[in-house]
C-alpha cells in the first residue's frame, strides 16, 4: 500500500489535493513502518533463539503481532480517508464541523492498540531471555549457514569454513554444524598462528588461494601518532611565528 499511495502521489492532478494532508502522513508511515518494522520484528523473532539459546513465548508474541498489525492499520490507513476529505497536516487542532472527529478518534485508539502490542513485543523479548524454552540448533529447520554455528555462538562463529556446492534450500544445517566443528571445512586449523583467509576465483567463488594476513602488530598506532605530532607540531610553529610581513 505504502508502494501504490507513493505512485498515486507522483501523478500531479491527484497530487494537487493530497500534497500536505494527511494522506502523505499515512503514505510515509505505510512505507517507513509498514515496509520496515515489520520484516524488523520479524528478523528479531528469527534470529533472537540464535543469540539466545531460548524460544519465544508464543502466547505473547502471537498477540502482540496482531495488535500490532491492526493497532497500525487502523491508525494510518484512516488517515488517508481525512487526507483525502482535506484535513492538513501540522496543525494540532480543527474545526468539529469539518467531520474529522470520528476517523481521528478511531485512528487514536488504533495507535492504543499498537502501543499495547509495541508492550508485548518488549514483555516477550524480557521473558525470552530470562525463562524461554531452550532451543537446540537450528529450530526452524532453516537451509541458511547462520544456524550451523553452536547456539548461543562462539565468539569466533564457525570453527571451520565450509565448503557449499549445492542449493541454499538443500543445506542440512544441523548435520553441517558437527563437521564444521570438527574442523572438517577450510581453514579448521592454524599453522605456526598465522592469520590465514581464502582467495577464491572472481567468478565462480572456488577457493584457489590462501592469504596469509598481517600479523599484529602496533605500527599503524605508532605511525599515526607520529603524523599527528608532525601535524600538530607544524599548527604550533605557525601559530607561535605570528601574521607574516
Amino acid at each position: 500500500m505504502g508502494g501504490l499511495t507513493g505512485v498515486m502521489l507522483a501523478i500531479v492532478p491527484f497530487d494537487w489535493q493530497a500534497h500536505d494532508t494527511y494522506f502523505v502522513v499515512a503514505h510515509f508511515h505505510y512505507v517507513v513502518a509498514g515496509a520496515l518494522a515489520f520484516p524488523m520484528l520479524a528478523a528479531l523473532y528469527y534470529w533472537l533463539p540464535l543469540l539466545t539459546g531460548r524460544a519465544a513465548v508464543y502466547r505473547l508474541s502471537i498477540p502482540a503481532f496482531w495488535l500490532i498489525f491492526v493497532g497500525f492499520n487502523l491508525t494510518f490507513f484512516l488517515m488517508h480517508l481525512v487526507g483525502l476529505l482535506g484535513m492538513p497536516r501540522r496543525i494540532y487542532t480543527y474545526p468539529a464541523v469539518e467531520g474529522w472527529t470520528w476517523l481521528n478518534l478511531l485512528s487514536s485508539v488504533g495507535g492504543f492498540i499498537m502501543t499495547i502490542g509495541f508492550a508485548l513485543v518488549v514483555i516477550d523479548l524480557i521473558a525470552q531471555i530470562r525463562y524461554g524454552r531452550r532451543v537446540r540448533r537450528d529450530p526452524w529447520k532453516a537451509a541458511t549457514l547462520e544456524w550451523a554455528m553452536p547456539i548461543p555462538p562462539t565468539p569466533y562463529a564457525f570453527a571451520s569454513l565450509p565448503s557449499i556446492d549445492t542449493r541454499a534450500d538443500r543445506i542440512a544445517a544441523s548435520e553441517l554444524a558437527a563437521s564444521l566443528a570438527r574442523g572438517e571445512g577450510y581453514l579448521g586449523f592454524t599453522r605456526n598462528s598465522w592469520q590465514e583467509t581464502l582467495g577464491v576465483h572472481i567468478t565462480s567463488g572456488v577457493p584457489e588461494q590462501l592469504i596469509v594476513l598481517p600479523r599484529a602488530t602496533y605500527l599503524p598506532l605508532w605511525t599515526a601518532l607520529c603524523t599527528c605530532r608532525g601535524g600538530a607540531g607544524h599548527v604550533v610553529q605557525v601559530l607561535l611565528s605570528g601574521p607574516s610581513a
